[in-house]
């Protein structure tokens, strides 16, 4: 089987591990009662403590190799979930936060090891954004699948499809079944292309500080957009989850489709981005689609009824999130290839850190404002997006002297 399309699959299986839990969560803290402080703090806690880990996630990548660090994630995601799985329903926060932390650390790593795989083993161009798109679109899709089907067990369903621990609550199986079937998932990784001795004694080599000239500038050009983008995305995605189901209450199976849908709008954008951003300019393409955000949101903060909110859920979430192949590919163009994963994990750590703050001030101004918070923190996606695309622009303005300079020259 070709190489690329191993990663695709495996990236696949993350998406529905990942897609899944990222509904069961929000679910189960809401119906347990936790309020919006409580509910922040799982949050919290979340982004600050898998920061630091993310590191370790880019220097396995670098120096152990992409493959098991894919693996370890699925070690941690099973074992995050089970924790979940014998704690959410208990009046203690502490496993609940470690569980959460773990799960979100394992989506983290594998998510690096897995993009800097496709880098690796594909040509900077089409082929490499094309395939990114592929990976992410496949991985949104499954995204898609999880929730429905969860969806459907937790309002539908009722099957004790599985409690060997004597698990009373339908939540709490749920979350078993996840760590069950990612200790399954996680044999195919053994599948995936090792990393080539080259790379691994080059990356040894090689340090951060070695970046220099053009990829410095652009490297913390992007620090600064993840970080403005890290603070928003947690001043706002957690509250939208917690007013949509507060709000309006929704069977848990409509919010499972909802849900799904919403990933699956992701699919189809990854897809699109993939294919056509290099012929627009993977930079404009992303600015343009994050315009639409804050319009989007703003229809979510006046919608009537769950079934408009849910319709605008799902498109913000297609625009917002469509962008990442092209982004991926956009950053990997700046980045030495020793130091891929170690760029990457500490780009996600500006982010995180700037997730965590944009989380725990989220309260106080979700008390203020509402769901109008949602529209006014979307509109600092474009101007996050622009800073690397404005810098880009003007370094490669530097490289290309004025021809009338020439002339008179």
């Amino acid at each position: 089987m070709d190489r690329v399309r191993i990663i695709i699959i495996v990236s696949g299986f993350i998406g529905f591990l990942q897609g899944t839990l990222r509904f069961l969560v929000p679910l189960a803290l809401t119906t347990y009662g936790w309020d919006i402080y409580q509910y922040t703090t799982v949050f919290v806690f979340q982004a600050v403590a898998m920061s630091i880990p993310l590191i370790f996630g880019g220097i396995s990548t670098d120096f152990k190799g992409r493959r098991i660090t894919v693996f370890a994630g699925f070690t941690l995601f099973t074992l995050g979930s089970f924790l979940l799985a014998i704690s959410i329903n208990s009046t203690n926060i502490i496993p609940i936060i470690i569980g959460q932390v773990l799960t979100t650390i394992s989506f983290g790593i594998s998510q690096i090891g897995l993009s800097t795989m496709i880098v690796d083993e594909t040509k900077e161009g089409f082929e490499r954004t094309n395939s990114l798109g592929l990976q992410d679109s496949l991985r949104n899709f499954a995204s898609f699948l999880g929730p429905v089907g969860m969806g459907f067990y937790i309002g539908r369903g009722n099957i004790d499809l599985i409690n060997f621990l004597n698990l009373d609550d339908i939540i709490q199986r749920g979350f078993l079944i996840l760590s069950i079937l990612s200790l399954l998932l996680s044999f195919p990784t053994f599948l995936l292309p090792p990393t080539s001795t080259a790379i691994l004694d080059l990356s040894r080599k090689m340090k951060m500080t070695d970046i220099q000239g053009d990829q410095r500038t652009m490297q913390f050009a992007f620090g600064i957009e993840e970080a403005i983008l890290g603070f928003t995305s947690g001043l706002i995605v957690p509250f939208i989850n917690f007013y949509i189901l507060t709000e309006f209450k929704p069977d848990p199976f409509l919010w499972g489709i909802v849900f799904g849908l919403s990933n699956s709008t992701i699919a189809i954008g990854n897809f699109l981005m993939g294919r056509y951003s290099e012929f627009y300019g993977k930079g404009r393409s992303i600015v343009l689609l994050n315009v639409f955000a804050p319009f989007l949101a703003l229809g979510i903060a006046l919608a009537p009824s769950f079934a408009v909110a849910g319709l605008f859920y799902i498109i913000r979430s297609g625009f917002a999130n469509a962008v990442q192949p092209a982004w991926t590919a956009w950053f990997f163009e700046h980045t030495p290839e020793a130091l891929r994963g170690r760029s990457l994990s500490l780009i996600h750590v500006y982010r995180r850190f700037a997730r965590a703050i944009g989380t725990s001030s989220g309260p106080m101004l979700f008390g203020v404002l509402g769901p109008y918070l949602f529209p006014l923190g979307c509109l600092f996606y474009p101007f996050a997006m622009a800073i690397p695309l404005k810098k880009e622009n003007s370094l490669q303005k530097l490289e290309k002297p004025d021809k009338t300079m020439l002339n008179e020259i």
